[in-house]
């Protein structure tokens, strides 16, 4: 599914030009041979060529099978490495066609969704990971009969470094020489 596919057909010199059809199935087919697919299933086209004096009219019918495609899923960080509390976003980038929404893993345990946009990409902003290595993925499932599900091909390895606390101090009050200090 969603592959483009041109019919061609070779005839005997002399002969007119072809005519395509689609006979049965999910396609739609372009006076140049072009099929369209519009699902998946079998699909039977058609080529005749009408003849001419010293030769009858023929066709011929050809069956393809379309299957459903599983799409291209990658994923990425804005900002790696990060630190402890400091948000970031990952996003999932699939090829297009898909809508729904791409759930992230850290490890293969769920930590959010995203919706995938009419670009084919879906973001998930976090600052929950904590200082570490973490492994993040991608999944897909699917909401057509056209698409498999998939999961991303690659694994992120985003890097949460730690953070530096910041220690505030207010100035400390004149004493006199000899005063027991406390707390």
């Amino acid at each position: 599914y969603g592959t483009p596919l041109r019919i061609t057909a070779t005839a005997s010199s002399g002969l007119a030009a072809f005519t395509f059809a689609v006979i049965s199935g999910p396609a739609t087919v372009s006076g140049g041979g072009q099929l369209t697919f519009t699902g998946i299933g079998a699909v039977v086209v058609q080529v005749s060529q009408s003849g001419n004096g010293n030769y009858a009219p023929a066709s011929a019918q050809q069956t393809i099978t379309v299957s459903a495609a599983t799409p291209f899923l990658g994923v990425g960080s804005s900002l790696n490495p990060s630190v402890y509390g400091q948000s970031i976003t990952l996003s999932a980038y699939m090829s297009s066609g898909p809508t729904g929404t791409v759930t992230f893993y850290d490890g293969g345990s769920p930590i959010g969704t995203g919706t995938l946009s009419g670009y084919g990409i879906a973001t998930y902003a976090t600052g929950a990971l904590t200082a570490g290595t973490h492994s993040i993925t991608a999944g897909w499932t699917t909401n057509s009969a056209n698409y498999n599900s998939t999961t991303s091909l690659n694994t992120l390895s985003q890097v949460v470094k730690q953070a530096v606390p910041v220690i505030i101090w207010g100035a400390p009050s004149a004493i006199v020489y000899g005063t027991a200090l406390s707390a």
